[in-house]
C-alpha cells in the first residue's frame, strides 16, 4: 500500500467528516435526521478503513503516521457517541450533562488538529493555530494557548493541545483511575456490555474487569489501562483479524483466555508497540494464526502465559522487538513453540515449550536471548534451533524428549548454554554445523536415542566441565570440518562408543574423562585429524582407541588404561602421532597397529598392559621413539605377519616375555634402544623374521640377550650385547642371522650359543668377558659362518664344538683364554677353522677328541701351553698351519688318532 496515497485519503474522509460536524455544529439543538444517520455511517466506514489498515499494514504505516493510533481512538469516540446520539440518548461527562453543541465544538477541535498533524507530514513549515494554518507570532501563539484554556474551564473537557495524546497517555494523572465493569449479561447502566467500549470509556491508568463470559470482539488496546479477567472462563474470541492488538506503551492484560478460530495467518495478539503486560492469560489458536506477534519495538512482559494451538508460531518475535517471557507454557502448537527472529535483548525464564508439531524454539537472524529455568520437550522437530548468525545465552534449561534432535545450531550462529541438561531426544542431543561456534558449560547430554553430540560441516564449539553420557550411539560425533574444542568433560557410558570422529573431522579434546563406553573410548577414521591432550581414556569395554581407515590425530600427555580388549588399535592406514602419554593396565594388549596400519610414537610410557605391550602385524609399518615400554604381562613388542615398523632410542625392559619378539616374515627398524632386564628374551627372531637391528643396547635379559630360530634372518648390527643371566646370543632351530660389528661381553652362559642347525654369518664382531661360560658354544648340529671375529678372555673354551655342529670360521682371533683353551672341538664335532689366530690360552690352543673331525687350514697357534691336541679318536685335516711358542708342544697326537697334520710349520 502506497504511503502518500493513503495519507491523502484518510486526509480527505477526515475533512470530510469535519464539515459534516461543523454543518451539526451550528444548531444549539441537534434532531433527529438524515445529516445525523450520516454522521454515524462516515465515522463507522473511516473507522472500518482504519481497522484494515491495523490488521494488514499497521506498523509499517503508523511509522509513517504517529498521529494514526490517536485517530483510531477519537474514531472510536465519535463513533460510540453518534450512536448515542441518533438514539436520542443524552450525554455525560464527569458525571454532567452536556448538550449536542458542545460535544461538536469539542470533536471538531479534536479532528481538526489531527487534520493538521497530516497536512504537517505533506508540509513541514507549515505550523498549527487555531482553526487556520499559516505562519503565526508569538503573541499569537500565546493568545491561541490562552482561548484554549478557557475552552477547556468551561467545557469542562479535555482539549488537546499541540501535545500529542500519546505523550499524555503515558503520564498518569492522579485520582482519576478508574475500574469499568465489562458483563455482556448485565443491563446496569454502570457496566458495559463489550469491552470496546469499555475500553473507549477508559482513561490511563483505568481498569476494566471483565467478568465471565464469552466476548465475541477484536480489541485494539491504545492506552495504558489494565485489562482483567474476572472468573475461571472469561473468554475473549474472535474468527478473524487479530483478537486483541497492543498499541500502546502501558497496557496490562490478565487472567484471560484469548481463543481465535480461523484458518487465516493472523496473530490472536498482537504487540506492535510499547512494554505492554500479558498476565496468567490462556491464548489458544486452531487454523492457521500464530498465537502471540510480538514485533515493532515493543518490548512485552509475558507472565504466566499459555499458548497453544495453531499451525504456525506459539509466539513469533520479529523486527527489533524484545520484552520477557516468563513462567510460561506454549505447548501442542502445530509448527513452532517460539520463533525469535529479533536482534534485540529477549528473556525467557522458567518456561515450558513442549509437544510443539515443529521446532520448540526457533532462534534466527541475529538474535541473542536470554533463555533461563527453561524445559523444552516432546516437540516433533528439533527442540531447539538456532540459526542465521544468532547468539543466545540458555542458563539451566533442560531440552529433552524430542522426537528429533534436541540443539541444532547453524549458519555461523554462536550462543552460551551454562548449566543445561540435553538428554533423551531421538537423534542427536546436540548438532552444530556451518562455523556456528557456541559454548557449552557445565552442561549434560545424555540418554540419546541416537547420538549425543554431532558437529560436522566445519562447526565448532566450546565445550567446559560437560557431562555427555549413556547416548545410544557415540556420545560425540565429528566429520567434515567439525573442529569443537572439549574441556574438563566427562563422556562415559556410551551404549555405543565415546567419541566418533570421521571424514576430515576435526577436534581438540583437553583434560577429559573418557570411560566406560561400550565400543570404544574414541574411534578416528577417513582422514579425520584431531588433538587429544592429557585426557584420561579408560575402561572402554572394546578398547580405548580405534584409529583405522586412514585416520589420524594428535595425542599428548593422556592416559590410556584398563580397557577391555586394546589400549590402542591402529588399523588400515591409520596414521596418528602419539607423544607423551602413559598406556598402561589395559587387560590384554596395550597398543595394537595391523592391516596397514601406521603411526608415529614418541616418548610415551606403555606398562603393565596384561598381554603385550605392543603388538604389529598384517603389515603394519609405525614409528617408536624414545618411548619407554616395561613391566608388560607378556612381551614387550611383537612384530608378525609381514609387518615392518621403525623402533628407535626406546627403553624395552623388564616385561615377562620377550623385550622384543620378530617373527613371520616381519622386517623391522630397530635401532639405538636400550632393551635389558626381560624376563625371557631381549630380541626373539623366529618364524621366518627379519628386519635390521642396529646400534641397540641389550643387556640383562634373562634367558637370553637376543634368541633366533625357525629360519628368522634378521640383521644385528653394531649392538651391545651383554650381561644377560643365560646367553649373549642363541641360534637354534635353523635360525639365521646377519649380525655384524656387535659386541658381545659378559653374558652368564655363552656369548653365542648355536645349535639344531642354527646357521648365522657373524662378522667383524668382538665376543668376550663371559664371566662364567666360553666365548661360542655349537652343538646339536650347529652351524654358522664367523669372520674377522675377536673372541678373547672368556671364562670358558672361546669355540666349543660338538654334537655333529658344522661351524665355519675364516680369520677370527682367539685370545687370553687363561682359565681354558681356545678351542675345544669334541662329540663328533666338525668345523673349519682357517686363517685364523689362536694365542695365549693358558691351556691347550685346539683340543679335538671323542670323534670330533674338523678342519684346521692356514692358521697361527702360539703362546699356549700345547697348540694342539688330539686324543680319544679325534681326527681332523691340520694343514698349512703355523703353531709356534707354545709352552710344552706345538701338537700332540695320542695313539689311534689319524688326523691328516701335514704341510704345518712348527717353530
Amino acid at each position: 500500500m502506497d504511503s502518500p496515497v493513503e495519507n491523502d485519503i484518510i486526509f480527505n474522509e477526515i475533512n470530510d467528516t469535519i464539515l459534516r460536524i461543523e454543518r451539526l455544529s451550528q444548531s444549539s439543538k441537534i434532531s433527529k435526521s438524515q445529516e445525523r444517520s450520516g454522521l454515524v455511517r462516515q465515522t463507522q466506514q473511516l473507522k472500518a478503513k482504519l481497522d484494515k489498515l491495523s490488521t494488514f499494514q499497521w506498523n509499517a504505516y503508523a511509522q509513517k503516521i504517529p498521529t494514526l493510533n490517536i485517530i483510531l481512538r477519537t474514531l472510536y469516540d465519535i463513533e460510540s457517541l453518534a450512536a448515542q446520539w441518533n438514539k436520542g440518548k443524552s450525554i455525560r461527562h464527569d458525571g454532567k450533562k452536556i448538550n449536542d453543541k458542545q460535544i461538536c465544538e469539542t470533536f471538531l477541535q479534536q479532528l481538526k488538529y489531527y487534520e493538521a498533524e497530516l497536512k504537517l507530514e505533506k508540509d513541514p513549515e507549515i505550523q498549527l493555530i487555531g482553526d487556520d494554518f499559516d505562519i503565526i507570532t508569538e503573541e499569537q501563539l500565546h493568545l491561541e494557548e490562552k482561548q484554549k484554556q478557557e475552552n477547556q474551564r468551561r467545557l469542562e473537557l479535555p482539549v488537546f493541545t499541540e501535545t500529542k495524546l500519546a505523550d499524555i497517555y503515558e503520564t498518569p494523572r492522579p485520582n482519576e483511575v478508574k475500574v469499568h465493569v465489562v458483563d455482556k449479561k448485565s443491563r446496569s447502566k454502570d457496566h458495559y456490555n463489550t469491552i470496546r467500549e469499555a475500553i473507549i470509556a477508559s482513561g490511563v491508568g483505568d481498569t476494566i474487569e471483565i467478568r465471565a463470559g464469552e466476548y465475541l470482539e477484536n480489541i485494539i488496546i491504545d492506552r495504558p489501562i489494565t485489562l482483567r479477567g474476572v472468573g475461571e472462563n472469561t473468554i475473549i474470541t474472535a474468527k478473524k483479524d487479530h483478537v486483541v492488538s497492543i498499541i500502546t506503551y502501558q497496557a496490562k492484560i490478565c487472567d484471560l483466555k484469548i481463543q481465535k478460530h480461523s484458518e487465516d495467518n493472523i496473530p490472536a495478539v498482537n504487540i506492535s508497540y510499547g512494554a505492554p503486560e500479558i498476565d496468567n492469560c490462556t491464548i489458544s489458536v486452531t487454523g492457521q494464526a500464530p498465537g502471540i506477534l510480538i514485533q515493532g519495538e515493543s518490548t512485552p512482559t509475558l507472565d504466566t502465559v499459555t499458548v497453544n494451538g495453531g499451525t504456525t508460531t506459539g509466539i513469533l518475535i520479529k523486527d527489533t522487538a524484545g520484552g520477557k517471557i516468563i513462567n510460561s507454557y506454549i505447548n501442542n502448537v502445530n509448527g513452532v513453540g517460539i520463533d525469535i527472529s529479533t536482534p534485540t535483548a529477549l528473556t525467557i525464564e522458567n518456561t515450558t515449550i513442549y509437544n510443539n508439531k515443529s521446532y520448540g524454539l526457533l532462534i534466527q537472524n541475529e538474535a541473542h536471548p536470554t533463555i533461563r529455568g527453561c524445559a523444552v520437550s516432546g516437540n516433533e522437530n528439533v527442540g531447539v534451533t538456532i540459526k542465521g548468525k544468532s547468539n543466545p545465552h540458555f542458563i539451566e534449561s533442560r531440552i529433552f524428549q524430542m522426537k528429533a534432535g534436541g540443539v541444532w545450531i547453524l549458519e555461523q550462529s554462536n550462543g552460551k548454554f551454562e548449566r543445561c541438561e540435553i538428554y533423551e531426544n531421538r537423534l542427536s542431543g546436540l548438532e552444530i554445523k556451518d562455523s556456528s561456534n557456541p559454548t557449552f558449560q557445565e552442561c549434560k547430554i545424555r540418554n540419546g536415542t541416537g547420538g549425543g553430540i554431532y558437529i560436522h560441516t566445519f562447526g565448532k564449539g566450546l565445550f567446559n566441565q560437560c557431562i555427555i553420557t549413556e547416548n545410544a550411539l557415540a556420545g560425540i560425533s565429528i566429520k567434515a570440518g567439525g573442529d569443537p574444542l572439549f574441556k574438563n568433560c566427562l563422556i562415559f557410558n556410551g551404549i555405543a562408543g565415546g567419541i566418533w570422529i570421521y571424514d576430515r573431522g576435526l577436534g581438540t579434546f583437553e583434560e577429559n574423562e573418557i570411560a566406560t563406553n561400550n565400543l570404544a573410548g574414541i574411534e578416528i577414521r577417513t582422514n579425520a585429524n584431531p588433538i587429544f591432550s592429557k585426557n584420561q581414556i579408560h575402561s572402554g569395554k572394546a578398547g580405548g582407541i580405534f584409529i583405522h581407515q586412514s585416520g589420524r590425530g594428535v595425542f599428548e600427555q593422556n592416559s590410556i588404561y584398563k580397557n577391555n580388549n586394546l589400549g590402542i588399535l591402529i588399523k588400515t592406514g591409520g596414521n596418528p602421532t602419539f607423544s607423551n602419554n602413559k598406556i598402561y593396565d589395559n587387560p590384554t594388549i596395550g597398543i595394537s597397529i595391523i592391516d596397514h596400519g601406521a603411526g608415529i610414537f614418541k616418548q610415551n610410557e606403555i606398562y603393565d598392559n596384561n598381554l603385550t605391550q605392543i603388538e604389529v602385524r598384517t603389515s603394519g609399518d609405525p614409528t617408536f621413539k624414545k618411548n619407554k615400554i616395561y613391566n608388560g604381562k607378556a612381551a614387550g613388542i611383537v612384530l608378525m605377519e609381514s609387518t615392518k615398523g621403525t623402533f628407535i632410542k626406546n627403553e624395552i625392559h623388564d616385561n615377562i616375555l620377550s623385550g622384543i619378539q620378530i617373527k613371520s616374515s616381519s622386517s623391522p627398524i630397530i635401532k639405538w634402544n636400550k632393551i635389558f632386564q626381560n624376563k625371557i628374551f631381549g630380541v626373539h627372531a623366529t618364524e621366518r623374521g627379519l628386519g635390521l637391528i642396529e646400534g641397540n643396547d641389550i643387556y640383562e635379559n634373562q634367558i637370553s640377550n637376543i634368541q633366533i630360530d625357525e629360519n628368522a634372518n634378521p640383521n644385528l648390527v653394531g649392538n651391545k650385547i651383554h650381561n644377560s643371566q643365560g646367553s649373549g646370543i642363541l641360534i637354534i632351530e635353523r635360525g639365521l642371522g646377519q649380525i655384524f660389528g656387535n659386541d658381545i661381553y659378559e653374558n652368564n652362559g655363552v656369548g653365542v650359543g648355536i645349535k639344531s642347525e642354527g646357521d648365522p654369518l657373524i662378522k667383524d664382531s668382538k665376543i668376550h668377558n663371559q664371566p662364567n661360560g666360553g666365548g661360542i658354544f655349537i652343538y646339536q648340529n650347529g652351524l654358522g659362518t664367523f669372520e674377522n671375529c675377536y673372541i678373547y678372555e672368556n671364562k670358558l673354551a672361546g669355540l666349543e664344538i660338538k654334537d655333529g655342529s658344522n661351524p665355519t670360521f675364516k680369520s677370527c682371533k682367539f685370545q687370553e683364554h687363561l682359565n681354558s683353551g681356545a678351542i675345544f672341538i669334541h662329540s663328533n664335532g666338525r668345523g673349519i677353522i682357517k686363517d685364523s689366530e689362536i694365542t695365549k690360552c693358558k691351556l691347550v690352543g685346539i683340543e679335538i677328541k671323542t670323534g670330533a673331525n674338523p678342519s684346521i687350514l692356514r692358521s697361527k697357534i702360539s703362546q699356549t701351553k700345547c697348540g694342539i691336541w688330539i686324543h680319544q679318536n679325534g681326527r681332523g685335516i691340520i694343514k698349512n698351519n703355523e703353531l709356534f711358542e707354545n709352552e710344552d708342544n706345538n701338537m700332540v697326537i695320542d695313539d689311534n688318532c689319524r688326523p691328516d697334520s701335514s704341510d704345518n710349520t712348527f717353530k
